[in-house]
């Protein structure tokens, strides 16, 4: 039998087993991780996974966070691997396990990216795409709402609408900067946490996320911008590295700020990446101060003393181009990718709709619309014989329901 690796002694590994801990995983993540894999820090929800036995093309053990509940084991995410040719081994090794444990499972792959979804269509799994990945390119944004930009937005409504909340924001004095680390007093971070807590408790209804709002989660890697109204904070947004681009891991206005805070965070966020970028490749030093000429946000940030600084040249794609992604939103249908066919998929596209819409899940993706990002496929893959039909839908909304 093989021998289980979990990150805790998991309810569902009624075997013998020692937890497998992985001191990295934040450098992991940051420099092969993905969105998805950011969620896995969250160690009170999710299970972590490695290999009893090493892969040889990883150059380090790979790991694979999931959650579980009710006879199903969801995979999320793609595993951290260090090369491509290390996904097939591991693939086969977390099936393996799960199919060594005493208790039956049902394995369902979510959020995964096209390299793991060709993989799995291959093995004989289906795969379908109901969510996408959020990816905004900060200097096109920039382009379309500067004020040379007036008149040239296409009737893109959005753009105009998200312009105006901009003014709104700036007409009530809301000033927004990055908080350098060494800056953060006691004080900031306890004005910070009630400003999160009463966020949290204005929210109504029932609250659908893979991630929780824990603002001090990984803080070594994460860079932080605050809103401000008068001297007291009104909103926060956090930003961290994954592999080739950013994650807006949280943008939020706090309850009372004006409108247009939010909006005012991710805009600021959003300069100050594309203003590091356009000095890296000008060979401007963007850890100098003042550097970027603009006096409201600090963009200079200290060294983080970890493999993997996070910094916009680390970040940039190979088009010397640094994206920012505000992680998965559902999509509004569920289309069928490979391996599916016929009257089950009409009746399970006709059952995510109506999850979809009853619990909300299309309101986060209308929002972030306003930033003209591109919407990149991600999939959903499960075994053709075991089916991912109503109850496992239901399954995953509750193992998601905060």
């Amino acid at each position: 039998m093989s021998e289980p690796h979990s990150n805790f002694n998991s309810p569902i590994v009624p075997v013998d087993s020692h937890p497998a801990t992985h001191p990295d995983l934040p450098d992991l993540i940051a420099k092969y991780g993905s969105s998805t894999s950011t969620a896995w820090l969250e160690t009170d929800r999710y299970s972590l996974w490695s290999p009893s036995h090493p892969i040889h093309q990883s150059e380090f053990t790979p790991v694979q966070g999931y959650l579980h509940k009710h006879g199903w084991l969801f995979a999320w995410g793609s595993p951290l691997v260090s090369h491509p040719s290390a996904l097939k081994p591991t693939v086969d090794a977390f099936l393996t396990w799960v199919q060594s444990l005493q208790i039956e499972l049902k394995p369902v792959w979510c959020c995964v990216d096209s390299r793991l979804e060709a993989l799995l269509a291959d093995m004989g799994w289906a795969t379908v795409s109901c969510i996408s990945e959020d990816v905004v390119d900060p200097e096109h944004l920039l382009e379309l709402t500067s004020d040379d930009a007036k008149g040239k937005e296409g009737g893109a409504s959005v753009v105009k609408d998200l312009k105006k909340n901009l003014r709104r924001a700036d007409k009530d004095n809301v000033i927004v900067e990055e908080m350098q680390k060494e800056t953060w007093s006691h004080e900031d971070k306890s004005e910070v946490d009630k400003g999160v807590e009463a966020w949290k408790k204005s929210r109504s209804g029932i609250q659908i996320a893979s991630t929780s709002f824990l603002p001090w989660l990984d803080y070594q890697h994460r860079r932080y911008w605050v809103a401000r109204q008068d001297g007291k904070p009104v909103g926060l947004l956090i930003l961290t590295p994954v592999k080739s681009h950013y994650v807006i891991k949280n943008a939020v206005s706090f309850p009372k700020a004006p409108k247009g805070t939010s909006e005012a965070l991710i805009h600021s966020a959003l300069r100050a990446i594309n203003e590091e970028s356009r000095a890296s490749t000008q060979g401007v030093d963007r850890h100098s101060p003042g550097a970027n000429g603009n006096t409201n946000v600090n963009h200079s940030r200290e060294s983080d003393a970890t493999q993997f600084d996070g910094s916009s040249s680390e970040n940039e794609n190979e088009n010397g181009k640094v994206e920012v992604t505000f992680s998965i939103s559902a999509a509004p249908s569920l289309d069928p990718v490979k391996n599916v066919s016929g009257w089950k998929f009409t009746w399970l596209n006709k059952t995510y709709k109506k999850v979809s819409e009853s619990s909300g899940l299309f309101k986060r993706g209308d929002f972030r619309s306003k930033f003209h990002g591109a919407h990149e496929p991600m999939f959903v893959c499960y075994p053709t014989e075991d089916g991912f039909g109503l109850d496992g839908i239901e399954t995953l909304l509750r193992v998601l329901r905060k």
